[in-house]
């Protein structure tokens, strides 16, 4: 969307002295965004995610990073869309838990396993099924790291090699984002940008 790409070019921006205006971008193969240019940009990557009232862009230097967002109020089929997307050891909390508090812990669960994939630059190409992780689902706790992260066999991949974390931006929507790890923990600062 043009809110996403504008954001995008700002908040690049912030991490550079460069005209948000001159960034330019590619495509992966599968559909990943990335920076292309200007000539002489630092080793920036960014990800955008955007869902029914709420933009996100998470920007990094020389590391991968992933970032989903959702609205709450999003209306879906959660008992067929848990079979296709989630975990057995998801499935189990998700069904654990009261009926009303059902649809934010989808929510939370697929937030973190989208911006994993995105960090990835896979897309849901991916064995669903293989990956868990889970989240505590206290009210209380709007933001942090999930507390079980588990990578089958079929996803190639080690999940020591991501950070992981949630949050709440509002209170009407979850996000989550996956960082690629160098060495030891990044610290992620939020920012609250208003049009």
């Amino acid at each position: 969307s043009t809110c996403a790409r504008a954001l995008a070019r700002a908040a690049l921006s912030r991490y550079a002295a460069i005209d948000p205006r001159a960034w330019s971008f590619a495509l992966s193969a599968r559909g990943k965004p990335s920076l292309s240019g200007p000539t002489g940009a630092p080793p920036l990557s960014f990800n955008v995610s955007h869902t029914e009232g709420l933009v996100l862009c998470l920007v990094a230097r020389e590391r991968e990073v992933g970032v989903d967002g959702e609205y709450l109020g999003r209306r879906s089929d959660i008992a067929l869309l848990s079979r296709r997307c989630l975990s057995a050891a998801e499935q189990q909390a998700l069904w654990a838990l009261p009926p009303a508090a059902q649809a934010r812990r989808f929510l939370l669960h697929w937030t973190l396993k989208e911006a994993y994939l995105k960090a990835r630059g896979i897309g849901i190409g991916l064995p669903l099924a293989e990956i868990t992780i889970l989240a505590d689902d206290d009210p209380q706790i709007l933001a942090g790291p999930p507390t079980h992260f588990a990578l089958g066999p079929g996803v190639a991949d080690q999940p020591d090699r991501w950070q992981l974390g949630r949050c709440q931006p509002t209170a009407e929507h979850v996000a989550a984002y996956a960082i690629a790890r160098a060495a030891g923990e990044v610290t992620v600062r939020m920012e609250e940008v208003t049009p």
